[in-house]
């Protein structure tokens, strides 16, 4: 799944043809009701925003979006789990692009954070999740969590049990 379609899962793109300007109007929605000046949190706005910015990137080159409900698959998505995860005691959350990994002492609350719809890599010792981890079966390779770093930058959230780490 490439960054246009995680963006398109974010923004609850149903079929249609869309142009920059309905974009915009969408984003300014999602914007109202997750900012966290407004009661949202930051996790979600930087999701939020990452996903608005790869948009506007696609229509530098094209004039409209053409969504066909057959090609791609678009869901209306909740980001409420994020006020879960920062009540779990020793689990670190951290963003990464689109991406959200979970480590630190996360075995006490596995069932919680697999009943979440995170998934477990054993070669990173972490949890993760995308907006489209049940969509695509595409495997890129195996890059190390310094690498997805490097790549899509890192944001350590602020828990409720700890700081947030900078």
């Amino acid at each position: 799944m490439d960054k246009l379609q995680n963006a398109i899962v974010i923004f609850g793109l149903d079929n249609g043809q869309f142009t920059l300007n309905d974009i915009k109007q969408i984003y300014r929605k999602l914007a109202s009701a997750n900012h966290p000046d407004k009661g949202g949190n930051t996790e979600t706005m930087q999701l939020i925003n990452t996903a608005f910015a790869e948009l506007c990137k696609y229509f530098e080159t094209n004039e409209t979006l053409d969504i066909n409900q057959e090609q791609e698959t678009a869901q209306n998505f909740d980001f409420s789990f994020l006020d879960t995860l920062k009540t779990l005691h020793g689990v670190i959350i951290e963003v990464c692009g689109y991406w959200v990994w979970l480590s630190g002492n996360t075995y006490p609350h596995k069932e919680a954070i697999s009943n979440l719809g995170f998934k477990y890599s054993g070669a990173k010792k972490s949890w993760y999740w995308s907006p489209t981890i049940n969509i695509s079966n595409y495997r890129r390779g195996s890059k190390s969590m310094k690498q997805i770093r490097k790549d899509y930058g890192s944001q350590i959230i602020d828990t409720e049990m700890q700081p947030a780490i900078n």
